[in-house]
């Protein structure tokens, strides 16, 4: 099972937040909430990271829905328990880029999707939070990349393979 994200201690650690797309406004609004987290929001979202670990590689749609029992809490942003999850098993993506021969940057340029929603939802709701996490499930599932300005992942549609694009209409990840 994925180990949930401890609160980040030091450079290296608020690096991997940067690495994942996060703005340093962003990065320390969720220290801020992960650090008042009890044993048992650890436990479902560390049981959340395994769920989206075991299906790194399955780019069949509709992606299932591994974030139904981490419904939204009051007093809580919006989708603060999944943003964990995802942030808990980036590297089981980045490990399944690495066996397929993706190089780094390219592996990097879809994880960093996850601070781009993060902003997103910054952008459009004035806060701090996350409402699309089930998104963030097939960009998880390894087949999402950033190439330039232009978004493209591996989706399985009508019976065979394409390339799917999507054409953001602001900001690219940094």
């Amino acid at each position: 099972m994925a180990a949930y994200p401890e609160v980040v201690r030091d450079d290296a650690d608020a690096a991997a937040l940067d690495a994942l797309g996060f703005r340093p406004e962003d990065s320390a609004e969720l220290l801020e909430h992960a650090a008042r987290l009890d044993d048992h929001d650890r436990s479902r979202i560390a049981a959340a990271a395994a769920r989206l670990e075991d299906r790194v590689g399955d780019l069949v749609f509709p992606w299932p829905k591994v974030f139904a029992d981490l419904p939204d809490e009051p007093g809580r942003p919006m989708g603060l328990l999944p943003m964990l999850a995802l942030v808990a098993s980036a590297a089981a993506v980045r490990r399944h880029h690495a066996d397929r021969r993706v190089p780094p940057e390219v592996s990097a340029s879809g994880l960093r999707d996850l601070g781009q929603q993060v902003w997103v939802h910054r952008r459009t709701y004035g806060e701090f939070g996350l409402h699309t996490q089930g998104w963030l499930v097939g960009v998880w599932s390894g087949a999402y990349f950033w190439l330039g300005r232009l978004a493209f992942y591996l989706a399985h549609r009508d019976g065979r393979w394409v390339v799917d694009t999507h054409i953001p209409i602001d900001d690219v990840p940094a």
